[in-house]
């Protein structure tokens, strides 16, 4: 298939940002190999969430908390442990956590909801 050319791609991209669809000489040429990619105004397919293994400590604070300035510290995190505000394993003296089940457990526990009126 070919390639668009600079007045081509300015066009698709107009006509993305806008939200209308694509005409289908720039489908073809765009979304070559894929069968149906997702174009603007169709709903895109939630993906499975990529299930993660047990880690350690200052792995689960950089996987839940991204940003470093933000992140609490490892302390914070065996505070919480200690406490039973969050699940882990232990196998002898190591301790694991799985990331997906403390992120529920600190939603659950730690969400503070609205006053109804």
């Amino acid at each position: 298939m070919s390639q668009l050319t600079d007045a081509e791609r300015v066009q698709v991209c107009v006509l993305i940002l806008a939200g209308e669809p694509l005409p289908t000489q720039f489908k073809e040429r765009l979304f070559t190999g894929n069968p149906k990619p997702p174009f603007a105004g169709e709903k895109v397919p939630m993906q499975k969430p990529v299930p993660h293994g047990l880690v350690k400590g200052p792995e689960l604070l950089a996987m839940i908390w991204p940003d470093e300035s933000s992140r609490p510290s490892i302390r914070t995190l065996e505070r919480f442990r200690e406490s039973r505000l969050i699940p882990f394993i232990k196998l002898g003296h190591g301790v694991w956590y799985d990331p997906d089940q403390v992120r529920a457990a600190i939603i659950n526990k730690c969400t503070i909801n609205a006053r109804k009126k």
